[in-house]
């Protein structure tokens, strides 16, 4: 799993789903609605967005903040 961890001018800098591996690419081969947070797929050096499993991650954290107390 792929996860856009932020923005830095030009570059968009990505973190693998252990938060161990971090890369930066260049943001023209990004969707414009791309978020930080957002699960990405890459293909031919081109990303897209996963609508699903960013949704899916986006739940799991809540529920974890939530079990928390937060």
């Amino acid at each position: 799993m792929i996860i856009i961890d932020r923005f830095e001018g030009d570059f968009v800098v990505l973190e693998d789903a252990d938060m161990e591996k971090f890369s930066r690419v260049d943001r023209a081969v990004f969707p414009k609605n791309a978020r930080e947070g957002d699960v990405v797929e890459e293909r031919g050096g081109v990303y897209t967005v996963n609508s699903e499993a960013t949704a899916k991650r986006r739940r799991q954290i809540v529920e974890r903040l939530r079990k928390m107390g937060l």
